[in-house]
């Protein structure tokens, strides 16, 4: 209690508090040089805050058996101890056995060891009449009740077996470390060492009191302590909640500081009309009808853009949900106020269908559109660096050609960035900052849906708009799994519709553990098909592939001069090729819902009903026979998404390692939204008061730290 006043009296400078953390494992009691080795390259233990941090792997809840109860004990294989003594050990050719007489009955049970740890034989021979406490699984093996390898303890009273019952971790350990006397119990004695009372001012809080306090968050200490000994499961479960809040509050604290910081600290253009070109292009060449979910949308965004803040707004829609018109009117909106608008996609195929279907549409008003991407020649290219430098050019639409030092903006207003997730987060920024002293306007669109809790928190940084809405009129992609045996079958209706004009893509997975293997049954499905489909021109395209080579391929496909094109997952996210009506997945069970429903968009886009075919071996698992069932049954992008990050996971579903987002550890997406939104609420109450963190200083440090750690700088404007 002195100590801990004095703590709150005095804390320890933070420098001097993470010095003691990174203190090499050697120096811990009842470590050492010899054990420090082992830990370091077995358990990847460098430092005290490795150890404090190396959290049980499970727990055993020791109790008491009651012998009357051995039958159902043996029956369940249900772990529990007895106390009782060793009265007789033997060793035969396979194994060592005792009996083990229970304490107030008449009952005896059996204990196995088939190797015999010397630790175990000596504890054995030096306490002949002592009691024993002796757990583990209960088995009936050879009309005996028996413990194969049970944990022994000596009771030298008869309330020395309180201390063996209750909650206990259990480590991750090895037989080397075992052997060299790191059993997961002594890592357990490690860990105790550190909550000396001696190290009581090295425990450092860095969540702000009044937040621990109003979210019910347990503070650092008390968590790690009950992490490592939880009196019941209550307690542990309080306790990781508070590493999972923390690894959200500290990827909050940035995303919020970081749209706090550009909304104050940047001014943007607003656009305060909404002009002529706007009006004109809507009541004389729409060319449909706007779904509400559009119109929804257009005024969030109008609304953002009215400001002198800049937008960054994340729209999300699934393929063919008309995002494209939204930025296209959102487009109109800038160019009516003055502003220049660039539009940057991840591909040269995909940035020419934007620049043919904006020129298309408006033409009429007069627009000046350049397209500028690696293939456009050089004088070319430098002509319309001119224009768009004079302010001539109105919008650009390209590809990372965008972002090079040489291409500059008179007024740069808009920038739309399609399949946002397809760029790092610096190349981004880059081409938000070529609006010079004033920020763009950001519109991030992307197809993928990604669920409402985790666009929230991985995109904490943008407002998010959905296009939840499908224009009328769409038909949608009948979708059929089918197994192998039906293969010829499945031939034999693709034949069918290319006679009535159809186009086909065959998809095979490329997952980076089998790439080879993946190519290699991609190229040998395009041979096969070559021979079965004489009639028809096949084509192939991989990522081993030239950029300019994939995209010929791409665009021989467009003009119909190749009618089936098989490919690994690199066909582009929004390329439009109308007359393409059928797509067959090969191995669909190796690939997540959200892929397959991407894949399946890449049809259905003219007037033909389009087809996703599933193709599975004959024999696949329940699991995912129920996954791609899924698929025939629901067309809705969000409702897949869902069930897919229950089954994947995060770090599969939004690709953490490219996102330039740290991967978390603790936290589990569909169970714990609403550690979620504390966290998140809790973040923002903060940044709300001060984006600088001044007012709590180990916070603003540890966040110094963590942007280092996991190259966070992307994130700090």
């Amino acid at each position: 209690q002195e100590v801990n006043k004095l703590v709150q009296n005095f804390p320890l400078p933070y420098e001097k508090i993470i010095n003691f953390w990174k203190t090499d494992i050697a120096y811990l009691k009842g470590v050492g040089p010899k054990k420090a080795k082992l830990l370091k390259k077995h358990l990847n233990v460098h430092t005290f805050e490795d150890i404090v941090l190396l959290f049980p792997r499970r727990y055993k809840n020791r109790k008491l058996g009651d012998v009357n109860e051995i039958y159902s004990y043996a029956m369940a294989q249900k772990e529990v101890g007895f106390v009782g003594k060793i009265t007789k050990l033997k060793k035969t050719p396979k194994y060592w056995e005792a009996q083990f007489s229970i304490k107030n009955s008449n009952r005896a049970i059996r204990l196995m060891w088939f190797k015999l740890p010397n630790f175990i034989l000596d504890k054995i021979n030096d306490n002949k009449n002592k009691q024993f406490f002796a757990v583990g699984k209960v088995t009936y093996f050879n009309k005996n009740f028996t413990i194969t390898h049970p944990e022994l303890y000596v009771l030298n009273t008869n309330s020395d077996v309180n201390k063996y019952l209750g909650i206990f971790p259990v480590y991750h350990s090895n037989q080397k470390l075992t052997s060299a006397g790191i059993s997961s119990k002594a890592i357990s004695n490690i860990i105790s060492n550190l909550f000396s009372p001696n190290n009581e001012p090295y425990f450092f809080e860095i969540i702000p009191e009044d937040i621990l306090e109003e979210f019910d968050i347990l503070p650092w200490k008390e968590a790690l302590y009950k992490i490592h000994f939880p009196k019941n499961p209550e307690e542990y479960t309080k306790a990781i909640e508070r590493f999972k809040f923390e690894e959200i509050f500290l990827l909050q604290i940035l995303l919020q500081r970081r749209k706090k910081i550009i909304k104050s600290k940047h001014k943007a253009y607003p656009c305060e009309i909404v002009g002529d070109k706007f009006y004109e292009f809507y009541e004389k060449y729409l060319p449909f009808e706007l779904t509400n979910a559009q119109k929804r949308v257009i005024k969030e965004i109008r609304r953002d853009m009215k400001k002198s803040e800049p937008m960054s707004r994340l729209l999300q829609g699934d393929v063919g949900s008309g995002k494209t018109m939204v930025a296209l009117l959102a487009s109109l909106i800038a160019i009516d106020n003055g502003l220049q608008v660039a539009i940057m996609a991840p591909t040269e195929i995909l940035a020419e269908q934007h620049y043919k279907k904006f020129t298309e549409l408006l033409w009429q008003l007069g627009i000046n559109i350049k397209l500028l991407t690696g293939s456009v020649k050089q004088k070319q290219k430098k002509e319309i660096k001119n224009l768009l430098k004079l302010g001539v050019v109105n919008i650009i639409i390209g590809t990372h050609a965008l972002i090079q030092d040489s291409v500059e903006f008179k007024k740069l207003g808009l920038v739309v960035i399609d399949e946002q997730h397809k760029f790092g987060v610096l190349q981004r920024s880059m081409l938000e900052r070529k609006g010079v002293d004033v920020k763009p306007h950001t519109l991030y669109m992307t197809a993928t849906p990604i669920p409402r809790t985790l666009a929230l928190n991985f995109y904490g940084d943008l407002d998010v708009s959905i296009i939840n809405e499908m224009p009328p009129g769409r038909k949608p992609v009948k979708t059929f799994v089918r197994t192998e045996a039906f293969r010829l079958r499945v031939y034999g209706f693709i034949r069918e519709e290319l006679k009535k004009g159809g186009q086909v893509y065959v998809v095979y997975p490329l997952i980076e553990e089998s790439e080879k293997l993946d190519l290699k049954s991609a190229i040998q499905g395009y041979e096969d098909l070559r021979n079965y489909f004489k009639e028809f021109k096949v084509g192939l395209v991989h990522g081993k592939m030239k950029p300019a080579e994939k995209e010929q391929i791409m665009q021989q496909f467009k003009e119909n001069k190749i009618q089936i094109l098989v490919s690994t997952t690199v066909i582009e996210v929004g390329v439009d090729v109308p007359n393409a009506n059928i797509i067959v997945i090969e191995e669909a069970h190796r690939f997540g819902l959200s892929q397959l429903h991407q894949l399946r968009g890449r049809v259905g886009r003219g007037d033909k009903q389009a087809y996703a075919i599933l193709m599975v071996p004959n024999k696949v698992g329940d699991e995912a026979k129920q996954r791609l069932q899924s698929m025939e049954k629901i067309t809705d992008g969000f409702k897949l998404a869902e069930i897919d990050l229950q089954i994947r996971g995060p770090g599969d579903f939004l690709g953490t390692k490219q996102s330039g987002l740290p991967e978390f550890k603790y936290v589990d997406f569909v169970a714990d939204r609403i550690i979620f939104e504390k966290a998140r609420d809790a973040a923002s109450e903060i940044i709300a008061e001060e984006e600088t963190l001044e007012s709590h200083p180990y916070l603003g440090k540890f966040i110094a730290d963590y942007v280092k750690k996991y190259n966070l700088e992307h994130l700090t404007p």
